[in-house]
């Protein structure tokens, strides 16, 4: 008799084969006139930077694939205060502004700093305008001057990591990712304004006036600035090396 182990050997069953089938994947050779037809100009560059910050993904074509949504939901403190002068209010994500939205004595997009505030210290603001009695333009103008006194003094960085401080008030101006899951955390972090301006005009002479004379000397600008909450964090002189330009071009042009 034959051992069990070869009796049952013979009756498995036969192992499968599978085929290697090559795939040739044919490719486009490469012609210089596609690239020539390409829109290399800085102003299309600016465009897609644009673009790209100020997406919806939510909004995009129903066969894309959402991969972020940039425009975050209100933080829900309109039920708990009055409100009522900023109702409506909607922080998050990146919004499109222009020089003209710039302040160019303060250094700030105003509007932005005070959308930051009231979506996320709505109690703090009004513990700081109640000592002008209840004066909110009088209340704005303090804090703008407060906020830019301590730039200077510290630095835009040093701001945006502590805060500031002032009769008896505290603000942050920034709000970081949190660590760990924690619903009150990721609102506030929600309510942080990120803006893009193109043709940063940020001299005080020029950002109300951005076109020139062809007889005077350009206005001071550069191609793009990011901010956060209000305060300038970033700006980039775009310069393409396929046209012969250089970083030392963008360094002397900024």
């Amino acid at each position: 008799m034959r051992p069990f182990s070869m009796a049952r050997k013979e009756t498995s069953r036969p192992t499968a084969v599978r085929y290697v089938v090559p795939v040739r994947i044919a490719r486009k050779p490469f012609n210089r006139r596609d690239f020539s037809s390409m829109d290399t100009s800085e102003k299309n560059l600016e465009t897609l930077i644009e673009q790209a910050l100020l997406m919806d993904y939510t909004q995009a074509a129903p066969h894309a694939t959402p991969k972020r949504q940039v425009k975050q939901p209100t933080p829900a403190y309109q039920a708990q205060h009055d409100v009522s002068a900023w109702e409506g209010v909607i922080p998050g994500g990146y919004r499109k502004r222009t020089s003209a939205d710039y302040d160019t004595s303060l250094c700030l997009i105003t509007d932005d700093v005070f959308t930051f505030l009231y979506a996320t210290q709505p109690q703090e603001w009004d513990r700081f305008k109640a000592q002008y009695q209840g004066d909110t333009n009088e209340a704005r103008k303090r804090f703008l001057q407060r906020l830019h006194q301590e730039i200077k003094r510290r630095g835009t960085l040093d701001v945006l990591r502590r805060g500031i401080s002032g009769n008896g008030c505290h603000f942050k101006m920034a709000y970081y990712k949190p660590a760990a899951t924690n619903p009150e955390l990721e609102r506030l972090y929600a309510g942080n304004v990120f803006s893009v301006i193109r043709q940063f005009y940020f001299h005080q002479e020029s950002a109300s006036t951005p076109a020139t004379d062809a007889r005077k000397k350009p206005n001071p600008s550069t191609d793009l600035a990011l901010f956060l909450n209000g305060l300038p964090i970033f700006t980039a002189e775009l310069k393409n090396v396929l046209k012969g330009q250089t970083v030392e071009e963008a360094i002397e042009h900024a």
